[in-house]
């Protein structure tokens, strides 16, 4: 726990004791894109699916920015919009398979974990229902 910030603002409003709803979990999705093939759009447009399936709200890059298949844009005014609605909109972090190796995921990872957001693998979100709370909050 952050000295001197409650347990619920610690993770967007969510503890052990409250039962989130849908749009209190809005969930950022990070993952590697420089240098994959169609920068691993696939995987974020499945990503997004799935959590919304689950009941999350997705937050993606691909949202946030648009798709360009043929070109990445440019790279630092992708993550300052992307950072700004990982901060400003989102209560947890998914992280995809390959984040370790992303510049990019690996920023979002650390400005979220600064500032309480939670980041899990994304199977942890798939294997929980968006009308519970994460496991692993405590």
């Amino acid at each position: 726990m952050i000295p001197g910030i409650s347990r619920a603002a610690e993770f967007g409003g969510v503890t052990m004791n409250t039962v989130p709803t849908a749009k209190a979990c809005r969930v950022y999705i990070a993952g590697p894109m420089t240098g994959l093939p169609h920068h691993n759009f696939p995987a974020f447009r499945k990503a997004a699916c799935d959590l919304n399936r689950k009941g999350y709200h997705a937050v993606s890059p691909l949202e946030i920015n648009g798709e360009q298949e043929g070109a990445p844009g440019d790279w630092m005014q992708c993550m300052r919009k992307d950072i700004a609605a990982l901060v400003t909109r989102c209560d947890f972090v998914a992280l995809l398979p390959g984040w370790q190796l992303s510049r990019g995921a690996l920023l979002e990872h650390y400005i979220a974990s600064s500032v309480g957001i939670m980041c899990q693998p994304i199977e942890h979100f798939l294997q929980t229902a968006a009308g519970r709370p994460p496991a692993n909050l405590e």
